[in-house]
């Protein structure tokens, strides 16, 4: 069987994202991180990419809200998307508090060949 290869894009910029070590088997994960003052023309920005135990930060200049952050995502890895990239913010429990028990329902769907979808909403709260 292919191997499913699966990404959580995470835009930071003040929450604790200590809940993102819950998905860390299950997911590759990347957290742009805008909680840094970088100037908001900056353009240095993709050269500091590091990584905390084992999860890779990029740093962004604190612009456009998350959108602008998965916008940044898509364009710099157009040609390497993952078969499965979840886009979320920092705190996504205000919008759905079971969002971990969702991703992993969807990732084991992925790696069963029984999603079908090209685009899913993860909150409870789409229009709120």
């Amino acid at each position: 069987m292919e191997k499913k290869r699966k990404r959580l894009i995470v835009a930071k910029y003040n929450e604790n994202v200590d809940w993102i070590n819950r998905l860390r088997n299950d997911f590759e994960i990347i957290v742009y991180n805008k909680e840094n003052n970088l100037p908001p023309d900056s353009l240095e920005f993709a050269k500091n990419e590091y990584y905390i135990d084992g999860i890779k930060w990029i740093d962004l200049p604190n612009i456009g809200r998350e959108a602008q952050t998965y916008l940044f995502h898509i364009i710099e890895n157009f040609d390497d998307l993952r078969d499965l990239e979840v886009f979320t913010q920092g705190n996504p429990f205000d919008h759905t508090a079971e969002i971990i028990t969702k991703i992993k329902n969807i990732r084991q769907q992925i790696l069963s060949n029984t999603y079908n979808e090209k685009l899913t909403f993860l909150s409870d709260k789409i229009f709120n």
